[in-house]
């Protein structure tokens, strides 16, 4: 689902888009989870319906560095970075707002489902608080507090 207040972009271009609830500060503009073609989206909340850039993941389901596997949440550092929640690979990934499409760093999650300490299984979403990330680690019914 779509939340009313995200855009819409062009059709052909989103595959059951989730909008975040929160604006991009440094641009205002949307961050948009495109989960079933894997990757985030920035949208122009100047234009709504213009085309949206790709500013991580390659369209395609894996776990390498630049690419996701079901995005599901995503929030802005206070650095302006992005912090992708990947479902299917239960990991939180850090990826440089400078250079979309590079490398992004894992910063919570080993890539494989888990109840450890380090280990996070389906995480649905992902807050900035403080400096630290806030993730809904979902089928382990927990927050994990990353710092």
């Amino acid at each position: 689902d779509v939340d009313t207040a995200c855009p819409r972009g062009k059709v052909s271009q989103k595959n059951s888009p989730r909008c975040q609830h929160s604006l991009r500060p440094q641009g205002g503009d949307y961050m948009v989870d495109d989960y079933y073609n894997h990757r985030i989206q920035l949208c122009p909340a100047a234009s709504p319906g213009s085309d949206c850039t790709t500013v991580a993941g390659t369209g395609s389901a894996a776990s390498a560095p630049t690419q996701l596997n079901g995005p599901k949440g995503v929030a802005v550092t206070t650095a302006g970075d992005y912090l992708v929640v990947e479902q299917y690979n239960h990991r939180l990934q850090l990826c440089p707002a400078a250079s979309p499409g590079s490398l992004c760093t894992a910063v919570a999650g080993t890539g494989s489902s888990g109840s450890g300490h380090a280990q996070l299984n389906r995480p649905a979403d992902v807050a900035v608080t403080a400096g630290d990330y806030l993730v809904a680690d979902a089928d382990n019914h927990r927050i994990q507090l990353c710092p």
